[in-house]
């Protein structure tokens, strides 16, 4: 009797949400079915990191790259360039694979421990996170849009553990140098662990002063720097302001309305009051420093709509009316369901004419090949 009463226990604790990972397992697994099968090469993992790579070779895992460091891509491609030509996409991808399959297991253990009695909160949270990243055409299965998924990761390693295993700690220090976001979570880190990790915060400082020196000495393939794109961003939307398209100014900066609910509820712990303006940090930076001011690039959206939902589940954890939790995830769902029709697309990331198991030859040859996403080419560089 009493194992019936644990079994039925864990089943109404993780059924619900064993069932809805279960669901988008299938739909991750159909959607990128193509790409696991036949690994592809991303366009900047070819033609920056991997062309690097080709002429510099161990060097090449330090280099900076249109404007800022980031590791993953720099050892990932670094190490496939030991081997056969054929085999380099398939580093890409099943290296993304297990940093996408850690992120919503940390989402797992999240739910778990945030609604331990509410089975469709965690549905619809899960959910919801879901169609926000994996949505996306331009994050999914390469090394180079895995920046705008780490930083999830960080803020998830901290929302769910108190002690952190050396692996993590690591996997904190690889996150933090993919990219330049996830340093906007340093303040949290310093809060959280601190006392504790004092030489993980020793890597940590390392990393952060690579980072600068990257940014500032680097001499790079970059197209744009952080300061170029920062002042296109604030000239397009001074623009809108000038032209008084107030709506479209609107739709361009709707986390500004989160801003003035955080304001609203200011009482609040020093950590959540860090954790919220981390968040929304990160989606001023991103929004600020994209490429195109002008367009919805999907790796941009994703980041920014991220950030953004889990401000509002901040909100919800002890600020705002256990009452209001379910209807505001059940909204958030569904305006994030416009992404649905999407969500089974896959022809963007991948190219069917583009296959790698025909096109590494013509690489291995020094002729252009077809690379992802549909229409551009690459060349292998003569040292």
């Amino acid at each position: 009797m009493h194992a019936k009463k644990i079994n039925s226990s864990y089943l109404k604790q993780y059924g619900a949400v064993v069932l809805i990972y279960l669901l988008i397992l299938s739909v991750f697994l159909f959607k990128t079915r193509f790409v696991l099968l036949d690994p592809r090469l991303w366009y900047e993992e070819g033609i920056v990191y991997l062309h690097d790579s080709i002429l510099n070779g161990f060097p090449s895992v330090f280099s900076n790259h249109q404007g800022y460091y980031s590791i993953i891509p720099s050892v990932t491609i670094y190490l496939s360039s030991l081997f056969p030509t054929k085999y380099i996409p398939y580093f890409t991808v099943y290296v993304s694979l297990l940093f996408w399959g850690y992120f919503f297991y940390e989402i797992f253990l999240y739910v778990t421990h945030r609604y331990p009695k509410n089975s469709i909160g965690k549905i619809f949270f899960v959910l919801t996170i879901f169609l926000i990243t994996a949505s996306g055409q331009e994050i999914l299965l390469n090394t180079i849009t895995l920046q705008f998924i780490t930083p999830f990761i960080i803020y998830f390693i901290i929302k769910n553990h108190h002690e952190l295993s050396v692996s993590r700690q690591i996997l904190i220090w690889v996150c933090l140098l993919s990219g330049v976001m996830g340093l906007l979570f340093i303040p949290l880190l310093y809060l959280k662990y601190f006392k504790k990790y004092k030489v993980l915060f020793l890597f940590i400082a390392v990393g952060v002063l690579f980072h600068i020196y990257s940014v500032i000495f680097y001499t790079s393939d970059n197209r744009t720097t952080i300061t170029e794109r920062l002042m296109w961003n604030v000239s397009y939307k001074l623009q809108l302001l000038k032209d008084k398209d107030y709506l479209k100014f609107l739709y361009k900066n709707y986390y500004l309305i989160f801003f003035t609910a955080f304001f609203y509820y200011r009482r609040m712990n020093r950590e959540k009051l860090i954790t919220i303006i981390t968040l929304l940090g990160l989606a001023v930076f991103v929004d600020f420093t994209r490429v195109l001011p002008n367009l919805d690039a999907e790796r941009y959206n994703c980041i920014m709509t991220a950030s953004v939902f889990l401000v509002l589940c901040e909100l919800m954890n002890g600020i705002i009316s256990p009452k209001l939790h379910l209807p505001l995830l059940i909204v958030s769902f569904g305006l994030m369901s416009f992404k649905i029709p999407r969500l089974l697309y896959s022809d963007f990331i991948y190219c069917k004419g583009a296959s790698w198991k025909n096109e590494y030859k013509k690489y291995d040859s020094y002729l252009p090949a077809k690379i992802h996403p549909c229409g551009l080419n690459i060349e292998k560089p003569t040292k």
